[in-house]
């Protein structure tokens, strides 16, 4: 089922509406939560506006989205400085 929300597959609401139960919400809520702290790890590491970018089309309003927008915000910011001419 988390699967299916990562990939874009199904809602969240669309789940509701077919009877997703509160419980099982709170277990998908965590694994969402888990799956984003590893990806942003992950894109972090990585450092490239590609892992970002992959990361913001993920999470779009996740826990980590703003700090994500400032990453990417400073690589073209960077990137502009390096080809002043």
């Amino acid at each position: 089922m988390v699967n299916y929300l990562n990939e874009g597959e199904v809602t969240l609401a669309e789940l509701r509406e077919a009877g997703l139960t509160s419980e099982k919400e709170d277990e998908v809520q965590k694994h969402i939560a888990a799956n984003e702290q590893v990806m942003w790890k992950s894109a972090k590491k990585k450092d490239t506006p590609q892992a970002y970018f992959e990361f913001l089309s993920l999470f779009p309003e996740g826990e980590y989205a703003n700090e994500c927008k400032s990453c990417l915000s400073d690589k073209e910011v960077a990137w502009w400085d390096d080809i002043k001419l």
